[in-house]
């Protein structure tokens, strides 16, 4: 049977770049296929994986809106693909959990690992900005990936460590670095925690301010996407509950080719307006593409851009400010610097 394996963990945990380390360990001679979700419209990830099979679910969460998408992908890839094992990518905002147990009703599969993917340099910067949802994220995780450790100095990983051990004292933590990473580093089937659902499920809910401005021409009325507390017996008069956060998200055509002055006012700008993701790919004025990515501070920028693939000029924005996610000229404050762009 088709094992399946789901990688979980916030916007920026490294989801992606552990799953490509696996493909060549753990995965190595392996008949794999993965599935890519994405909360906004554009897979900007698909290009990262070469020689594999890659079935992108976008525009929503596989937990919530996308659940029959998900099970159709899994049994349409079983089928056509035959694959030994299905690599599951959940978006940035999704219940780990809650994709756990849709899959452990799909008959065609048999879960394998379910691994929560953490950056340990941002850990508690997280558990304070994104609240709740987060840590019953790591509660009910049976692996948690420390991504990110190779220059974190050993007192501050054995520091975090201990602080998942006490939220999560079940849970393998493993903190191998991806460049040392080996087929047996992330044993297979772990096995769910068997845990009790909190009453409350805090949520990442995420409003698509898709229409508030210029947008690519396939773009869709807005939707929420995100667990509804309200609908799994939350206290509705309970002032104290916390019932997880709302986020916006856009996707964004870049106007013109860019300067790095610009590119680093873009990031700054970030920085400043509450946004928690961004991710694509933005022309250069010298000719090259630059692939970007952003989250929580850290601003990674590379010139080496998948070329099998089109590469569309377009930015995916993900944060808490409704109001900078919504403004007409978000392009202009955006890359601006100087004299004002033009179209």
């Amino acid at each position: 049977m088709t094992k399946l394996d789901i990688y979980g963990g916030l916007l920026g945990a490294g989801k992606t770049t552990l799953i490509k380390a696996m493909l060549l360990c753990a995965y190595d001679s392996k008949r794999a296929v993965v599935i890519e979700n994405e909360i906004g419209r554009v897979n900007l990830d698909a290009g990262e994986f070469s020689g594999i099979t890659v079935r992108p679910l976008t525009a929503g969460c596989v937990c919530c809106t996308l659940k029959g998408d998900l099970v159709a992908a899994v049994r349409e890839l079983v089928t056509a693909e035959a694959p030994e094992y299905i690599i599951m990518e959940a978006s940035g905002a999704a219940d780990l959990d809650a994709i756990r147990r849709i899959c452990e009703e799909i008959d065609e599969v048999s879960l394998n690992r379910c691994i929560m993917v953490v950056n340990a340099r941002k850990i508690r910067k997280l558990m304070t900005v994104v609240g709740e949802f987060y840590r019953i994220q790591l509660l009910e995780a049976s692996e948690i990936y420390l991504n990110f450790t190779e220059n974190l100095p050993r007192e501050e990983l054995i520091a975090v460590k201990q602080l998942l051990r006490e939220l999560n004292p079940d849970a393998r933590v493993i903190d191998t670095p991806l460049a040392q990473l080996s087929a047996n580093s992330i044993p297979e089937v772990s096995g769910p925690l068997d845990r009790e659902r909190a009453s409350v499920r805090p949520s990442l809910t995420v409003l698509d301010h898709g229409q508030s401005f210029k947008l690519l021409p396939n773009d869709r009325p807005a939707r929420t996407f995100g667990w509804s507390s309200s609908k799994r017996g939350a206290d509705p008069d309970s002032g104290s509950a916390d019932h997880g956060k709302t986020l916006y998200t856009a996707t964004l055509k870049v106007p013109a080719p860019l300067t790095e002055d610009q590119l680093d006012h873009f990031r700054q700008q970030l920085e400043q307006n509450g946004i928690w993701r961004a991710k694509g790919f933005v022309p250069m004025s010298d000719g090259t593409t630059k692939k970007i990515d952003y989250a929580f501070g850290d601003f990674f920028t590379s010139s080496d851009c998948p070329g099998a693939i089109p590469v569309p000029a377009e930015i995916v924005l993900i944060g808490e400010n409704s109001q900078a996610l919504s403004e007409k000229e978000l392009a202009k404050y955006l890359f601006s610097h100087g004299d004002a762009m033009t179209e």
